[in-house]
């Protein structure tokens, strides 16, 4: 684990320090999930997945920082999947929020929410950091249902479709909106006749979480800003200590990423992509 400086914004205004996974400690940038010929995906162990700070995440911060009215129009802000905290963190600093239960950060495994509370008080974010699992979002009831819900690179399997669309119907107030950020991964199967690896043309478990949101009676839409100009940091200023570095830019050899916002009504949805237009 190291403590890495992020900055994001136009003129890198927004800067955030999280303790998280060294890179190269596990496996990062282009991501291939492998299923069996039945159709079932290779188990593997994800707990810890949220150890490390993803593209995704970077993107949709950098996101964010560029357009801020978002939060500003969506002011109670839950994150899924929080992991080492990134994105909500940023939220809460973008919100100059001073109550803490205007800005929840949520994510399922301890060691987990233990690195994501570390880094919420390292960075004096006033946030709130809340176990969710996503099986069983009914048991996380928040004193009030949230406006904007993030996340970003949660897709990381067709197992956790079903449960995330049923988390995000769970935990958005009507008239609110999800705004994601996602690396495009594509599925490499076991061909039942020849017994060799295809890969597949497309990402099933983003298709199949689009889907899922429109039959809970979501509307969704790609953002049209582009998510290139999003994966970098403008670097700034320097660590605080030997075990603190700079983040760089993310690689070219990084998978594609995408931003898509979904919500109940036209309205917040339109409420949304003006906030980006309009930034």
């Amino acid at each position: 684990m190291e403590v890495v400086r992020h900055t994001f914004g136009p003129c890198a205004e927004w800067a955030i320090s999280v303790e998280c996974r060294s890179p190269g400690s596990a496996s990062s940038g282009r991501v291939w999930t492998l299923q069996s010929p039945s159709g079932e995906e290779a188990s593997s162990k994800t707990d810890d997945l949220g150890l490390e700070v993803w593209p995704a995440g970077k993107c949709l911060c950098s996101f964010l920082a560029h357009h801020p009215l978002i939060v500003k129009h969506f002011p109670n802000v839950i994150e899924l999947g929080g992991g080492t905290g990134l994105v909500g963190i940023l939220a809460s600093l973008l919100l100059k929020a001073t109550d803490p239960g205007c800005v929840v950060l949520t994510d399922h495994d301890p060691k987990v929410l233990e690195v994501l509370q570390r880094n919420v008080d390292a960075n004096a974010a006033c946030a709130t950091v809340q176990e969710l699992e996503w099986r069983r979002c009914s048991d996380f009831q928040p004193k009030q249902s949230f406006r904007l819900c993030l996340a970003a690179d949660v897709l990381y399997a067709s197992g956790v479709v079903e449960a995330l669309a049923n988390t995000v119907a769970h935990v958005l107030h009507p008239d609110g909106a999800f705004l994601g950020c996602h690396s495009i991964r594509r599925t490499i199967s076991i061909d039942p006749t020849t017994r060799l690896p295809v890969l597949d043309n497309d990402d099933a478990p983003f298709r199949a979480f689009q889907a899922a949101l429109s039959a809970r009676g979501f509307q969704w839409q790609m953002l049209h800003d582009s998510a290139d100009r999003h994966t970098g940091n403008a670097g700034a200023g320097h660590g605080a200590g030997p075990s603190t570095r700079e983040a760089g830019n993310a690689g070219s050899d990084e998978a594609p990423l995408v931003l898509m916002a979904a919500a109940r009504n036209a309205a917040a949805l339109a409420t949304l992509t003006g906030c980006q237009q309009g930034s």
